[in-house]
């Protein structure tokens, strides 16, 4: 279990210093200025970010979390980070042989009145997970139409195919080849009940080699 008081005391100067050099969002609440002075970085800050619609995630080399907080504005009402923790609390109740396929969250605490959360850091290459993720659907829809390997015409039929499913579609695949079957129908049973309806590519990375879901509010 991680210190809680040090990572808070941490990310609190963590956050200090980025307000202090010109990071306004917790006084506007402007999204796209958040983004664009993250983009600008000219104080060139020791720091990372991405984001979603929702909510923003930053994270420093020193330890091995990031920090998110969500867009809480006139636009925005709700708070997709609270959901997140609470389908996560929910998966550590109900469905414990899952809690593993996500990545570890908690409340941290209150910036500016604003709610900051605490997620692992694990490996994001989006551009890796889709990869994966097509050649998972690939041999699986090869298999089950029982494909020849030299198929050119199935190629570009299954590529058209696989890019008109969702998000969760296309993983779908990739769930069955890097978890236990069981697992995965479980998994896909919680996030039917939790309205965990976003797992595209972008909203996975490794633990290692393990496979886990980094974004899971549901939108």
């Amino acid at each position: 279990m991680p210190n809680m008081e040090e990572l808070r005391a941490f990310y609190k100067d963590f956050l200090d210093e980025l307000v202090e050099n010109g990071m306004s969002f917790f006084e506007d609440t402007n999204r796209d200025a958040l983004l664009d002075w993250c983009d600008d970085n000219s104080c060139n800050l020791d720091f990372y970010y991405a984001n979603g619609a929702t909510k923003m995630v930053l994270w420093e080399d020193e330890y091995p979390y990031v920090i998110k907080f969500p867009f809480l504005d006139k636009n925005h009402a709700k708070d997709y980070c609270k959901q997140e923790l609470a389908n996560y609390q929910a998966a550590q109740k109900d469905y414990p042989e899952i809690v593993d396929c996500f990545a570890w969250c908690d409340f941290l605490f209150e910036y500016c009145g604003f709610p900051i959360y605490i997620m692992e850091k694990v490996d994001c290459d989006e551009s890796t997970v889709s990869e994966r993720a097509y050649s998972a659907a690939y041999n699986t829809a090869k298999d089950e139409r029982f494909i020849k390997d030299d198929d050119e015409d199935f190629d570009e039929e299954f590529s058209n195919e696989f890019y008109g499913w969702s998000g969760d579609e296309q993983t779908e695949p990739l769930l069955y080849e890097e978890w236990n079957w069981k697992i995965v129908n479980a998994f896909l049973e919680f996030c039917s009940i939790r309205d965990i309806n976003d797992r595209h590519t972008a909203n996975w990375g490794y633990r290692g080699s393990q496979l886990v879901i980094i974004d899971y509010s549901g939108f």
